[in-house]
């Protein structure tokens, strides 16, 4: 499974851009919308927890499922408990 998750990553990174960096960026939009700073690890924790509510909605489609799992992997390369994907 986590070399699928890796390949999900890599995929998105191609149209998206690197993930790190956007969550930095998203982090910032954020932390202007709320009036308080927001780290790239909460926008990634965050966007996992949405996954998982959608997953608990419709727990028969696997795609919430992947993209919490892929957003997990991406709080732990902004943490440090990854070095590269």
């Amino acid at each position: 499974m986590a070399d699928e998750i890796t390949e999900l990553l890599v995929e998105r990174g191609a149209s998206w851009g690197d993930a790190v960096k956007t969550h930095v960026r998203i982090a910032q939009v954020w932390s202007g919308i709320f009036g308080f700073y927001v780290n790239s690890g909460q926008v990634a924790l965050a966007m996992e927890g949405l996954k998982l509510v959608r997953a608990s909605v419709n727990p028969d489609d696997p795609d919430s499922f992947k993209d919490g799992q892929a957003y997990n992997r991406i709080a732990e390369l902004i943490y440090g408990h990854r070095e590269a994907l």
